[in-house]
């Protein structure tokens, strides 16, 4: 997160701390549809519609239409269902957001189910790896 907005606190393009690639050779992200604010969309993400705001998703991420997605770290091989809303959130890589989920609005539900860091966070464990395929 620190690496979003025009001036980040953590600068990748700062000639003295240079960053290196982890070579990932996968396809480039797509973006069908959406409005997209201050986000890192990784490689093989496709993006099909919805709202992302201040977020960093990670490689191949498929995010059907009419998803709400803000302050979120979504991680690796993840597919979120249409409708799902989520709100200051990580979620785990492999995992399969159900459409019209909801996390991050209702901290007594999300307790029920998912841990929450001190600073209001909700996190959601990583997936079974396998049980999503982005294409």
């Amino acid at each position: 997160m620190d690496m979003l907005g025009l001036e980040p606190r953590f600068d990748t393009f700062n000639p003295d701390w240079p960053i290196y690639s982890d070579h990932y050779f996968g396809p480039e992200a797509r973006i069908i549809s959406g409005e997209i604010r201050n986000c890192i969309i990784g490689g093989g993400s496709i993006i099909n519609g919805g709202n992302i705001r201040n977020s960093v998703i990670r490689y191949e991420v498929m995010i059907e239409c009419d998803v709400d997605i803000e302050d979120c770290i979504i991680m690796d091989y993840s597919f979120i269902g249409s409708g799902s809303r989520l709100r200051n959130a990580i979620i785990g890589r492999y995992n399969l957001i159900e459409p019209a989920t909801v996390i991050g609005y209702d901290p007594t539900t999300d307790r029920q189910r998912y841990p929450i860091s001190p600073s209001g966070i909700v996190v959601v464990p990583k997936g079974k790896r396998g049980q999503i395929r982005v294409y």
